[in-house]
């Protein structure tokens, strides 16, 4: 066999400098197509998109060759000097410099995708503080999030 197969699914969270909440809902929905126009644009599959004030979510499948680092630097710069240079934000915009990176189960797709497209539900009750903790030590379960509430691993 001479090609490499994968199947790499990354979960990445940017988080707004100093956690400002800065990301209002006029711009959202477009700040989410230009991420996923630059996901696409790497040569990289976007699944899901989406944030909250003060940070986005992304989902994608990478390629085996993917320079992550590359990836998220360029969603960041791309972004930033959008938002900036149409006035979107109340203040100057600026990512975190870190971010937060995820691999995900192949199982945890369908879940995850439905965690990350219902942030503003979630974040109703839920700070991004609490939140992020979560994601750190991994006390997520995306089914609870899932529109299905069926569990996904029934291969």
């Amino acid at each position: 066999m001479n090609q490499v197969h994968s199947n790499i699914c990354i979960h990445v969270v940017l988080i707004v400098k100093d956690r400002a909440k800065n990301i209002l809902p006029s711009f959202l929905q477009g700040l989410n197509k230009l991420i996923y126009g630059i996901i696409d644009e790497k040569g990289q599959t976007p699944i899901a998109v989406n944030g909250h004030h003060e940070h986005v979510h992304l989902l994608f499948k990478m390629k085996q060759d993917c320079k992550l680092s590359e990836v998220v630097r360029n969603i960041k710069t791309v972004t930033s000097r959008w938002i900036n240079e149409n006035s979107l934000s109340p203040r100057k915009f600026r990512w975190e410099k870190g971010h937060m990176l995820i691999s995900c189960n192949y199982f945890e797709i369908e879940p995850l995708v439905n965690y990350i497209n219902n942030q503003d539900k979630i974040h109703s009750s839920t700070s991004f503080g609490v939140e992020n903790i979560q994601l750190q030590n991994n006390d997520i379960f995306y089914n609870e999030f899932s529109e299905s509430k069926q569990n996904v691993s029934g291969f």
